[in-house]
């Protein structure tokens, strides 16, 4: 086919479809069309200069859709954090930790006769919605290990070394001291680590916790 029926198809066909002004960007020395995943081309279809080409906003929300794809809600659907579990031998060892050195109060406890097992939910007092729940296997000798897939639980405190001076007079090993007057690191008697920082600005340094070292691993 001739060059001319093949313009001429287009003119009758293709065009109508292709060229909606939508599509069309103004971008440089020529017209230039994208799509929902962020490629573009060149808009042989515009068949004007990119001078006489519309300010368009298409391109710019196909970014924002590919951007946002992994953080849109479900339609209908409201997700809700909930808590997070840990697995603890020694029950009251981890209640005088959470709630006697973080200061985290009791929610509510669960005691499942059938199962053998104790659900004890905690909160901190700036954060009720977000719950630690503490699960008592009773009997269990089972190894909990410190599997490194898991980080640690973080809290904000007023006051990073009143804090860890608390801990610490608990009997609380500061594994990692706010050197920085901005962040600490400790482990509960299960192993979990905390972190623990400061509000707002860091701190001014301060003895002893500027010049304590690292102790194990956190």
């Amino acid at each position: 086919m001739s060059t001319t029926g093949l313009l001429t198809l287009g003119e009758r066909y293709w065009l109508p479809v292709y060229r909606p002004r939508a599509l069309v960007l103004e971008r440089g020395p020529g017209c230039r069309a994208g799509d929902t995943h962020g490629r573009e081309y060149p808009d042989f279809g515009a068949r004007r200069p990119a001078t006489a080409a519309p300010p368009c906003a298409v391109l710019a929300q196909a970014r924002t859709r590919r951007e946002n794809r992994h953080s849109a809600p479900l339609p209908g659907y409201a997700m809700r954090y909930l808590h997070t579990m840990i697995r603890v031998h020694d029950l009251d060892a981890a209640l005088k930790f959470f709630c006697q050195g973080l200061g985290l109060h009791e929610v509510r406890r669960m005691d499942n006769e059938a199962g053998k097992f104790t659900l004890v939910f905690l909160a901190a007092e700036g954060s009720p919605q977000a719950e630690i729940e503490l699960t008592h296997n009773w009997g269990s000798d089972e190894d909990y290990g410190s599997a490194r897939n898991f980080g640690h639980l973080a809290f904000e405190v007023e006051d990073i070394y009143a804090s860890c001076a608390h801990l610490a007079a608990l009997g609380v090993t500061i594994n990692r001291p706010p050197r920085d007057g901005h962040m600490a690191f400790v482990r509960s008697p299960d192993l979990i680590s905390i972190e623990l920082l400061q509000k707002g600005a860091r701190l001014p340094p301060a003895e002893p916790w500027a010049s304590m070292p690292n102790t194990g691993v956190w």
